[in-house]
């Protein structure tokens, strides 16, 4: 008994130390998880097959009914709902940050019901290996770790399938985002990103007003400004170049930076983007 305990208490603080990385990973890394996940259930599905076909011979030793057999079971069809499954919720919007409700109190401060991951999440399900890819998926969607508990009798497609998931984990580099966040903790300091934009003849700017930039690099620049808490930028930079510094991918406009500008002379364009 002692060792059920040390290993479901193991399992429990493994799985709150993932929820940290998970809380704050972003949308993209998430949806991209998701459909790593899908891609990779798809070219392992003869090995989940395969791991299928020993539960359900367990199953049948076992003498299940002829429904719980029914439910254990899983072929091209139940896999390909499963892969389409994962590419459905990563095509959702992300929840998280998600503006419920706003208030003011009577002095004047400002209330905001937001939506925020819940941390830790226990599944129990029946031998319903399916169920190992859509309770996973839904969870990592709204930013939570999740323990999976199926049922015994899947123990082998399931573990098959939760390969699958984290490996899509894995290669979406979840783990990666949340270096700024520790860095933070440890150092009590400040995470900065430097970037600057510069022209293969190490031109930092155009005087025709010509972009010295292409499509993949404005992408990336937006990318920056969604991962980043706010961006600085001097009050000559602003004056000259009037820009908006919001973050203009898709489905991703309400995480734009806070703006910040450094001004010692008060010579601010009040008349600028940022002032509308």
């Amino acid at each position: 008994m002692s060792d059920i305990h040390s290993l479901v208490l193991d399992i429990g603080k493994r799985a709150r130390e993932a929820s940290r990385s998970l809380a704050i990973a972003s949308s993209l890394q998430k949806k991209d998880a998701l459909i790593f996940a899908a891609e990779s259930i798809k070219a392992s599905s003869v090995n989940i097959l395969e791991q299928n076909k020993k539960d359900l011979d367990f199953g049948s030793a076992k003498g299940l009914s002829q429904a719980l057999m029914d439910r254990l079971l899983l072929n091209e069809e139940r896999i390909a709902s499963m892969i389409s499954g994962l590419e459905a919720i990563a095509s959702q919007d992300d929840p998280i940050g998600e503006i419920m409700m706003t208030w003011q109190q009577p002095n004047g401060l400002e209330i905001k019901r937001v939506r925020t991951p819940l941390g830790v999440i226990g599944v129990i399900y029946e031998s319903r290996p399916n169920v190992t890819a859509d309770a996973g998926a839904l969870c990592l969607k709204a930013g939570n770790s999740v323990i999976l508990r199926g049922g015994s009798e899947s123990y082998n497609s399931s573990i098959a399938i939760h390969s699958c998931l984290q490996k899509g984990l894995l290669k979406a580099k979840i783990n990666q985002f949340y270096i700024p966040y520790f860095y933070n903790r440890k150092k009590k300091l400040p995470y900065v990103t430097g970037k600057i934009a510069i022209s293969k003849n190490n031109l930092i700017y155009s005087k025709n007003k010509r972009k010295i930039t292409n499509s993949l690099s404005d992408k990336f620049t937006h990318l920056l400004r969604y991962k980043n808490d706010s961006i600085l930028i001097s009050y000559k930079t602003l004056n000259k170049d009037n820009p908006k510094l919001d973050c203009r991918l898709k489905k991703m406009e309400k995480f734009s930076p806070k703006r910040i500008v450094l001004d010692n002379k008060l010579m601010t364009n009040t008349k600028s983007y940022l002032f509308k």
